[in-house]
């Protein structure tokens, strides 16, 4: 028996032979069986994340991630906070548990044949495409042209300028008013009576009189 501690291997480059129609053969089907391998475990790994984060942070409900909303939000983004060391341990961060919801999203509304056959990366790309139907005819093509995650970027983003649709996020930009009324329902949602009975006189007034302005203002 060959003692592996003691084998040394040489440091001069070995001369291969010119490679045969069975080599080729083999190094297809390993690559073959590779992708396979990858599609069978990878992806539905990825997707199972994105299913199980749905469903532990949302309810399942993808409309509560897409409004990014709730106390479920603030669950998910503790993991980064308190629980960074089992992130890191999983090789995750909130970012790639984020993408893999949207993954599976889009992977769960794809027709059956095309399910389970793109990486994480690339459904992520594909949720920015506004039209289910293009978005499916652009799986399909991603599965058999077998474009990279890269030519799928190029390829969505040709899509987006030729249909008009701007910006690389897949919600429609809220309206400027909707931003404003946002912003000041964030900020009045900190004001206690506790609060307010810590501000001097004449910034509690400013405040009443500019209050009592904006409820003028919705008649």
């Amino acid at each position: 028996m060959t003692d592996l501690t003691t084998t040394t291997v040489s440091a001069e480059p070995q001369v291969l032979a010119p490679a045969t129609t069975t080599d080729h053969a083999l190094a297809a089907a390993f690559l073959q069986g590779a992708a396979a391998l990858y599609r069978d475990h990878v992806v539905a790994g990825q997707l199972a994340l994105g299913k199980l984060a749905l469903d532990t942070f949302y309810n399942g409900d993808f409309s509560q991630f897409a409004n990014r909303g709730g106390a479920q939000h603030r669950a998910l983004h503790l993991l980064a906070e308190d629980y960074a060391s089992g992130l890191e341990q999983l090789g995750l961060s909130v970012e790639q548990i984020r993408r893999a919801i949207i993954a599976a999203r889009v992977d769960a509304q794809l027709p059956p044949g095309l399910r389970s056959q793109l990486s994480a990366s690339h459904l992520f790309q594909l949720y920015t495409v506004a039209s289910p139907s293009d978005r499916t005819r652009l799986a399909q093509r991603a599965v058999d042209e077998h474009w990279s995650v890269r030519v799928t970027v190029d390829q969505v983003d040709t899509y987006r300028q030729q249909n008009g649709q701007k910006g690389r996020g897949g919600r429609k930009p809220l309206p400027p008013a909707v931003k404003v009324v946002r912003a000041v329902e964030k900020g009045l949602a900190g004001f206690t009576p506790a609060v307010i009975a810590e501000l001097d006189p004449t910034t509690r007034e400013k405040m009443r009189l500019e209050l009592v302005r904006l409820v003028g203002l919705f008649g």
